[in-house]
């Protein structure tokens, strides 16, 4: 069971408790995000140097567009992972919308230069990328 609080949300709540839940774990993604789009100076260099590669547990979560299991992380790049895949937690189109319009998920994954993992990176942006635009044309 992945660690969400989405799923958190399932039992023992009404719609209202629900909503405010959902609407500050939503701001809790964005504003993660902003702060890393904000902090982490452009061209940070190499993330995994000293690594062979994405903990796999790691990267079947992603491809499975779950949040990562904190317990799943290995490698230093595991981490970072972990804070992009929060976007599959997201709950609300608007917040989802705000994130492909700035472009943080490019930006960010950008901010690295992978000398191990630029395949698997690679697949990670188009697995998030597709996951965002799936869910905004389910709003349309």
């Amino acid at each position: 069971m992945k660690l969400s609080l989405n799923g958190f949300l399932d039992g023992g709540f009404d719609s209202t408790q629900k909503l405010k839940a959902t609407n500050i774990l939503d701001a809790s993604v964005s504003r993660n995000l902003c702060i890393k789009y904000n902090d982490i100076p452009v061209n940070v260099g190499a993330y995994d140097e000293d690594q062979k590669d994405i903990f796999i547990k790691v990267f079947n979560s992603v491809k499975d567009k779950e949040c990562v299991d904190i317990k799943d992380r290995v490698y230093p790049l595991d981490y970072w992972i972990c804070v992009l895949a929060f976007v599959f937690d997201i709950s609300f189109p608007e917040t989802l919308s705000i994130i492909k319009n700035k472009d943080y998920i490019n930006i960010l994954i950008d901010r690295f230069e992978y000398k191990q993992s630029l395949g698997k990176m690679n697949e990670i942006r188009q697995i998030i990328n597709r996951y965002i635009d799936n869910r905004l044309k389910e709003k349309e």
